[in-house]
C-alpha cells in the first residue's frame, strides 16, 4: 500500500526549466562593447543563481513529503485495518491514537489480572482504592472509590455528592475523555452508552474490559451544539449519577 503523494510540482520543474532556456542570451554580444553583453551577462549570472535556490527548495520539499508518505506507511502497517477508514494522513494519525488507547484498555486488563491472581483473597473493589486491579488506570478522578476500610464512596472534590463509580474525565476543546469503573451489571454497557449520548455527547471510540465483579469503560467523545455540560466537573458529575441510576436500575 502507498501512501498518495500530497502534491506534485513537475509544473514548477517545467516551468523553471522554461525560465532558463528563455534566458540565454546572445554570445555574438560580447564581440561588441556597445551591446551591452557584460551587462546582460551579468544578468545572466543572477538569474541563474536564483534559480538554482528554487530547484534546491523544491527538492528539500519534495524529499520532506516523501519521507513524510513513509511515516505514514510505517504507521499505518502497525494497526490493524479497521482502524483507518481513508488512507489520508488525518485518518491514520487518527485511527492511531485509538489503537494507542485499546492497547492500554488490554494493558490495565492484563494487568488487573495479575493483580488478582497475587492476591490470596479477594476484595470488593469499592473497599479499598489500592487493591482494585484497575486502580493505576486512573491519574486524578474527579470521582474514587472507597477509603481504606470503608463502605462510603467519596468524591475527590468534598463539595461533590456521593462517588457512585470511579469518574476521571479530561477535556480538550471540544473533545472528552471519560473513564468509568463500577460494579458489574446486566447491561450496564449498553444503558451508559444510551445515557451518554442523551446528554449530547457523540461517541467516537468505546473501550470495555471487565474483571470479576467489575467493569472498566474507557470512552472518547465530542461535546455537540446544544450539550449543557462545558465543564470537565459537570460532565463527571453526570457520568457519576447515571452509574447511580444503572446501579438503582439493577437492584428493582
Amino acid at each position: 500500500m502507498s501512501i498518495p503523494e500530497l502534491a506534485s510540482e513537475d509544473s514548477e520543474d517545467e516551468s523553471e526549466g522554461d525560465s532558463d532556456s528563455g534566458s540565454d542570451f546572445d554570445p555574438d554580444a560580447d564581440d561588441d562593447p556597445k551591446s551591452g553583453g557584460d551587462h546582460s551577462s551579468g544578468r545572466e549570472k543572477f538569474v541563474g543563481g536564483n534559480s538554482e535556490e528554487r530547484i534546491t527548495h523544491i527538492a528539500v520539499e519534495r524529499n520532506r513529503r516523501k519521507q513524510m508518505n513513509e511515516y505514514l506507511v510505517v504507521l499505518r502497517s502497525l494497526m490493524p485495518r479497521s482502524y483507518v477508514k481513508r488512507d489520508d494522513q488525518a485518518s491514520i494519525v487518527g485511527g492511531a491514537i485509538n489503537f494507542l488507547k485499546e492497547l492500554e484498555h488490554i494493558i490495565q486488563s492484563i494487568k488487573g489480572q495479575k493483580k488478582t491472581i497475587e492476591q490470596q483473597s479477594h476484595e470488593n473493589g469499592f473497599n479499598n482504592s489500592s487493591s482494585s486491579p484497575f486502580a493505576d488506570f486512573f491519574m486524578f478522578p474527579q470521582y474514587s472509590t472507597c477509603a481504606p476500610q470503608s463502605n462510603t464512596c467519596y468524591p475527590a472534590n468534598p463539595n461533590q455528592s456521593r462517588a457512585m463509580a470511579d469518574v476521571e474525565v479530561t477535556l480538550v476543546d471540544s473533545h472528552v475523555n471519560i473513564k468509568i469503573m463500577l460494579k458489574k451489571q446486566h447491561e450496564h454497557v449498553t444503558k451508559m452508552v444510551v445515557g451518554i449520548q442523551n446528554l449530547d455527547l457523540n461517541i467516537l471510540h468505546l473501550n470495555v474490559s471487565t474483571l470479576d465483579h467489575l467493569v472498566l469503560v474507557s470512552v472518547s467523545v465530542k461535546v455537540e451544539e446544544g450539550c449543557e455540560l462545558k465543564t470537565v466537573d459537570e460532565i463527571a458529575a453526570a457520568m457519576n449519577q447515571l452509574s447511580l441510576k444503572i446501579q438503582a436500575e439493577a437492584v428493582l
